[in-house]
C-alpha cells in the first residue's frame, strides 16, 4: 500500500534576520533551475490551487492569490525533490531556510511556508490526495487556513511519482501582522 507522507515546513522573515550574516556570497540565495511543468503537471497544480481555495472558502478565509514567484519556487522544490539523492526521491523540507530568505529578499514575501507530497503516478487524481491528505493533518490544516495571501504549486513527475509542493507566504501591507488590514478601523 502506497502511504502519502505530508511534510511542513514554515520559515518565517525572523529567520532572514539571524541567518543573513551566515550569507556571505549571493550563490547562498540562488535558485537552481527546473524545467518548466508539462501540460498534466499544470492541471495538477491548478486542480490543487482550486482545492485549497475550496477549502479556505468552507472555513470563510478569503482564496489564495496565485504568486508567479511562488509557482516559479515551488515547481524548482519539486523538481529538486524528485531528482536530488538528499532527499533519496521522499518530500523533504531540505532548504527551506534559504529559499525563505530567496522570497524575502527577491521578491518581499514574508513568512514563507511550504507543504510537500509524493502521490504515486498511478493516482487517478494526485492534487485530490495530496489535498486530502494535507486536510487530515490538523497542522496542515490549520496553516492552510491562516492568513496567508499568496501561493504557488510546483509539480514534478519522475520516479513513478508526483511531487507535489504548496508554497505560502505574505506581502506585507504595513499594518502589524497581527491586525488584520481593514480590522484596524472597526
Amino acid at each position: 500500500m502506497n502511504i502519502i507522507k505530508p511534510i511542513l515546513t514554515w520559515a518565517g522573515a525572523a529567520i532572514v534576520i539571524t541567518s543573513l550574516s551566515s550569507c556571505s556570497s549571493s550563490s547562498n540565495l540562488t535558485q537552481q533551475t527546473a524545467a518548466p511543468p508539462n501540460a498534466q503537471e499544470r492541471k495538477i497544480a491548478e486542480r490543487v490551487f482550486s482545492l485549497v481555495n475550496a477549502e479556505r472558502a468552507k472555513a470563510g478565509k478569503k482564496a489564495f492569490r496565485g504568486n508567479r514567484n511562488l509557482n516559479k519556487m515551488a515547481q524548482q522544490h519539486s523538481s529538486f525533490q524528485a531528482s536530488s539523492h538528499l532527499t533519496k526521491g521522499k518530500p523533504s523540507n531540505f532548504g527551506s531556510h534559504n529559499r525563505a530568505q530567496y522570497a524575502y529578499l527577491k521578491y518581499g514575501i514574508e513568512n514563507l511556508g511550504e507543504i510537500e507530497s509524493a502521490v504515486p503516478a498511478s493516482n487517478s487524481d494526485p492534487a485530490r490526495t495530496a489535498v486530502n491528505a494535507w486536510m487530515k493533518s490538523a497542522e496542515h490544516n490549520r496553516h492552510l487556513k491562516q492568513s496567508w495571501d499568496l501561493t504557488g504549486v510546483g509539480v514534478h513527475k519522475a520516479n513513478n511519482k508526483y511531487y507535489i509542493t504548496m508554497m505560502v507566504g505574505v506581502r506585507p501591507s504595513g499594518v502589524p501582522r497581527s491586525v488584520r488590514p481593514g480590522s484596524i478601523y472597526h
